[in-house]
């Protein structure tokens, strides 16, 4: 048995909505820009990025009740390769924001856990920059246990350039040219 019934100048059927008379369609949405991907608008680095290496131990305030680093210091982790990245491509992040009053604003994260981390570890963190845009950096991950050389983790940040108030801004030439110098001006 199917129930129809008149509510608001619309028939119900089971559970649809067929048009009745003064009726009003939903107004349509507007698309925007189909291309949104910003893998598919960034122009690649190089074939073969450079990598610069920061080690770190880890602290046992970085681990859970399971012994093992909780998931978020991973991310910690990148932030702190990334920081030390720019410093080894000559510029201090810091001169950024307060000389030219900009910022590196994290738009995505991913990361993918390979194996657990665990109190006293000696990580090395390796970073790098896959991708660069006009307003758009991304900077690749891997996270290692040094000992064994085995890879703990890997992921990927993508950033926008922005003012103070967040508004996005072109990335200077003088730090495209920092990044192309390579680590310590060794491009």
């Amino acid at each position: 048995c199917i129930f129809k019934f008149f509510v608001g100048g619309s028939f119900f059927l089971g559970g649809g909505v067929l048009r009745g008379r003064g009726a009003r369609a939903a107004p349509k949405k507007k698309r925007g820009p189909r291309n949104t991907n910003p893998r598919e608008l960034l122009v690649k680095m190089n074939a073969e990025p450079a990598w610069t290496s920061k080690t770190l131990q880890v602290r046992y305030a970085e681990t859970d009740q399971m012994g093992v680093v909780y998931h978020a210091n991973y991310l910690v982790w990148f932030e702190i390769g990334r920081t030390d990245f720019c410093r080894q491509h000559g510029f201090a992040y810091r001169e950024m924001e307060q000389q030219d009053g900009l910022y590196i604003m994290v738009a995505e994260v991913r990361c993918r856990y390979k194996a657990p981390a665990r109190y006293d570890d000696d990580i090395l963190v390796r970073t790098c920059l896959k991708a660069i845009r006009k307003r758009v950096l991304i900077f690749g991950y891997e996270v290692y246990r040094q000992a064994a050389d085995e890879l703990l983790a890997e992921g990927e940040t993508v950033h926008v350039i922005t003012d103070r108030e967040g508004h996005p801004r072109s990335l200077p030439d003088k730090y495209r040219d920092l990044f192309a110098a390579g680590p310590n001006g060794q491009g």
